[in-house]
């Protein structure tokens, strides 16, 4: 599918944020890896980055993993897992753990009796940082109007007023109580609702931020690939980065009920711990992490016990064994006794490979 050479953001303004970002049709599992690209064009080899979501049965989004591997000793920050709760239908709760499972931050959304967001109360270790936003609504559920106050700290109280144009359009304008514009942010959204363009401007009407993408779109309408442009001012130095974003994504697919080795056949993988395995008709099987291969053996199925063999080829007079469970499609392996479990889907005819 060609690409759409327009302009995007990277960052985004914290009224676009108090939601989870939306996806088309029900996907079971996306994985997106961003990499970094010189001015060339050459693309770094390992992910700046990777986005993990997950999503209930009900086609909404649970959770969400962010790793930063290139951020080793900072992992409490750059490495992280979010909880999204739901009161029927409406977000009610997402809260961000750190590496260490502690919680970091969490976002509360309030709803008034005929269901229309009313407040967003933000919550995290930094005090200073938490916010208590009175939200405003149109009739599509868009953010028009968001009153912030920093309930634990001096900053003065912040006022973003969204204008919409269409679908196409969207100018966010910050200003402080007395009137005073801060900054401004104006949105060019596509046909997909991915914002296009996007442009940053303080008072005196200074471009401090621009970016750029090129999309490339599955059958249902997710992008599974994404190419930006950055071009931002930061302590009045001028800076462009560039930057390639993939997805791997998961649909649901029909399945039998019990699982057989003719259909452990194929690839299959855990996108959280980044493992691969693929099982071969003549009874040997692939496996990886990370893309990269770790180990390699013959495998048996004993449906009966629910048990998978794995032997590696330098210890094949020792298999592994490991328990497994088959649900909805989705197969768990995991050690008796042992903690976790790896939870695997099937990779065959998947969008966007």
């Amino acid at each position: 599918m060609r690409f759409l050479f327009l302009l995007l953001p990277f960052l985004i303004t914290e009224t676009l944020f108090s939601q989870p970002p939306k996806f088309h049709g029900q996907p079971f599992m996306i994985e997106e890896a961003s990499y970094d690209v010189d001015s060339t064009g050459n693309q770094d080899t390992n992910p700046r980055w990777t986005l993990i979501y997950h999503f209930d049965a009900a086609g909404r989004l649970d959770e969400h993993w962010l790793k930063n591997p290139g951020m080793a000793r900072r992992d409490k920050i750059f490495n992280s897992h979010t909880v999204h709760e739901y009161q029927g239908d409406r977000l009610w709760k997402s809260t961000e753990y750190d590496a260490d499972g502690k919680p970091r931050e969490t976002l509360e959304h309030l709803y008034d009796a005929a269901g229309k967001l009313v407040r967003i109360k933000k919550t995290g270790v930094l005090k200073k940082f938490d916010q208590d936003m009175v939200v405003q609504t149109d009739s599509l559920e868009r953010i028009v109007h968001i009153k912030t106050r920093y309930p634990k700290s001096d900053q003065p109280t912040q006022h973003t007023t969204t204008i919409y144009s269409g679908d196409t359009l969207a100018v966010s304008t910050t200003r402080d109580s007395s009137g005073k514009t801060l900054h401004a942010w104006t949105h060019r959204l596509n046909q997909y609702g991915d914002p296009l363009e996007i442009v940053q401007t303080i008072e005196n009407d200074s471009v401090i931020y621009r970016a750029g993408y090129a999309y490339r779109y599955d059958s249902a309408g997710n992008w599974v690939e994404r190419r930006s442009g950055i071009f931002s001012v930061f302590r009045n130095t001028a800076r462009y980065t560039g930057r390639r974003d993939v997805r791997r994504i998961v649909y649901p697919a029909p399945h039998p009920d019990t699982l057989s080795a003719k259909h452990l056949r194929g690839n299959w993988a855990d996108f959280l711990f980044g493992l691969e395995l693929q099982f071969f008709p003549d009874g040997n099987y692939l496996a990886r992490t990370n893309g990269e291969r770790k180990d390699g053996g013959a495998w048996t199925l004993d449906t009966q016990n629910h048990i998978l063999r794995v032997t590696g080829k330098e210890h094949r007079e020792t298999p592994v064994e490991l328990n497994y469970r088959f649900e909805g499609g989705l197969l768990f392996l995991y050690r008796s006794g042992k903690e976790g479990e790896y939870t695997m889907v099937k990779l065959q005819g998947v969008n966007g490979n």
